[in-house]
């Protein structure tokens, strides 16, 4: 019990302050052991530069800014007078956010003196973070003179903090060594040389950061930091410990995200917190402009979003679904397009990570399912069969108690039937929302598909896929990418048709660009497809010129429930 009381007290904020997004604190609660405060309420009214060193009160006040915008929280570590600090900012309230500190001085000695690379000699090194910086400046450095591209990886290890204090740190220190030596082990892409890979950073326990040099093609990049994911979520094995991870990654690149280590650095940790935090199976997540906003002079996000539907700027393309058997389109896919006033057109990887983390997210869903229906009532029918539509749904919506009264409302005004609409949405939703699997279940019993993107991440147990209010699971789109270089993509391809044929549920497969990734799918009995080998998205007006409008899609085969 002892030991549950120490970790507990451990865990424990040493200050927790409630920041208004001028930087004056409006809330505080502890202090003492930071020799900040005494009392509770005694800062209210002071600023962070009062109580922090400029260059650490000019870096939180960004943070607030950025938090407040992007709504993800946001975790640090300083070095404030002899010791280490920790801090993680979140959102709380439209206009302030909490700031929660704990002082980490004891375990970042510890780490110091525990040698975390106990298999050091036969992993690569691991540099601190100081040493790291330095050489990423380095890096930088040698990339402006030789012109060449570099692009900073960083590396969350989902579990390592648990498995740390379940199996105690020197069972955790031998796990990390073999994490660095699986970092190794993915191979060159065809008609790439490897990437260069520089000593690998270590910026806090769980968080690693890896550099490319020499890639410029983004999509290698995405191909090679999804080996290195695949890799770190393997099993990890210690004697009779099982440990598995869940890594997540964000990469910026240099010179499109930044010019500098800084900039690049928080760049990639922007990007990794937009994949961690939303709903979306994204497994390589790249920094975009809505996640490193300038902290001044441009409008909150969220109003820009809003904005955004007022103004009209958002539309949707719609991609065709083929039956792969007969070339048949059985459905589209409805994919939203930003028209940005300053930016030009931006696609959904651009901005809908960073709306999925405030309450707009909620309403471009909405919105989306009005146009959609809108869209495909318009539609001229050669036949009495109706077009259907897919329409991708985030968690907010989905945890809605109104969702299914909105969507029968939403299809009613537009004179659309339920069995047009189908909903795709993410596998992370339906392992951690019950209330969103209450709303999918009340969904498809009117009628409405339900498909899942990107499945074969780990998070829905396949004892439980049987259980689900779901009409079909779709390959993941890395996997699909991958197709032409790598077994084990073509080994999930196949595993993932097999258990949606085993199931009763339709095999999907997105991003389909080559014949030979087509033909492999064939082989395999996918049973639909999309991507710009087959058909690119279009408009609404060249929808409306498409002579083979898609049939109802057969129904798919009925499953037994208990």
């Amino acid at each position: 019990m002892s030991d549950i009381s120490d970790s507990l007290i451990q865990a424990l904020p040493d200050l927790t302050l409630v920041v208004r997004s001028d930087g004056i604190i409006v809330g505080n609660l502890g202090g003492k052991r930071l020799g900040i405060a005494s009392e509770p309420g005694e800062l209210i009214g002071t600023s962070l530069r009062q109580i922090w060193t400029e260059d650490i009160a000019n870096h939180l006040n960004l943070l607030v800014r950025r938090t407040l915008r992007t709504r993800a929280p946001v975790d640090r570590h300083y070095d404030h007078q002899g010791r280490h600090i920790e801090v993680r900012v979140q959102p709380y309230g439209v206009d302030r956010v909490m700031m929660v500190l704990r002082d980490v001085s004891a375990e970042a000695d510890s780490d110091r003196a525990r040698p975390v690379e106990e298999a050091a000699h036969h992993s690569p090194a691991i540099e601190k973070r100081a040493a790291f910086e330095q050489r990423l400046a380095t890096a930088l450095t040698t990339c402006h003179l030789r012109e060449l591209p570099l692009s900073v990886v960083a590396i969350h290890l989902g579990g390592l903090r648990d498995a740390r204090s379940t199996l105690g740190p020197a069972v955790c220190s031998r796990l990390v060594g073999e994490v660095l030596t699986r970092l190794q082990s993915p191979a060159p892409l065809p008609g790439e040389t490897r990437p260069h890979l520089s000593p690998f950073g270590r910026l806090r326990s769980d968080l690693l950061i890896v550099l490319f040099m020499g890639m410029r093609d983004r999509q290698a990049v995405a191909e090679a930091a999804e080996r290195i994911r695949h890799a770190l979520a393997e099993p990890l094995v210690d004697g009779d410990k099982r440990v598995q991870l869940q890594p997540t990654l964000g990469v910026s690149r240099f010179p499109d995200d930044g010019l500098t280590a800084e900039l690049l650095l928080d760049g990639a940790r922007a990007a990794l917190a937009a994949a961690r935090y939303s709903d979306h199976d994204s497994t390589v997540t790249f920094c975009s402009r809505t996640l490193t906003l300038p902290p001044i002079n441009l409008p909150d996000f969220e109003q820009e979003m809003r904005w955004a539907l007022e103004r009209g700027q958002l539309h949707l393309h719609y991609q065709p679904i083929l039956e792969l058997k007969t070339r048949r389109t059985i459905s589209f896919e409805g994919l939203m397009r930003w028209n940005h006033p300053v930016c030009g057109e931006m696609v959904p990887d651009q901005f809908l990570p960073a709306a999925a983390q405030s309450q707009v997210g909620r309403d471009i869903d909405e919105w989306a399912l009005k146009r959609a229906c809108d869209d495909i009532a318009r539609l001229p029918r050669e036949s009495d069969e109706p077009v259907c539509v897919e329409v991708n749904i985030g968690r907010r919506m989905l945890e809605s108690e109104q969702l299914a009264a909105s969507l029968v409302s939403i299809a009613t005004s537009a004179g659309v039937e339920l069995a047009q609409l189908g909903l795709n949405v993410s596998e992370r939703v339906l392992s951690t929302s019950r209330s969103a699997l209450y709303s999918l279940r009340t969904l498809r019993e009117r009628g409405v598909k339900i498909f899942v993107d990107g499945f074969g991440n780990g998070r829905v147990p396949l004892e439980r896929l049987a259980s689900l209010p779901i009409d079909g699971i779709g390959v993941d789109r890395s996997s699909i990418a991958r197709i032409g270089t790598d077994t084990s993509a073509r080994a999930m391809c196949k595993a993932v048709v097999s258990i949606a044929h085993a199931f009763g549920l339709r095999a999907s497969a997105a991003g389909v660009e080559t014949q030979q990734q087509l033909e492999f799918l064939l082989n395999i009995g996918c049973d639909a497809a999309q991507g710009k080998l087959l058909r690119g998205p279009m408009d609404v007006a060249s929808l409306n010129r498409l002579n083979d409008l898609p049939a109802a899609p057969q129904k798919a085969a009925s499953r037994q429930r208990s």
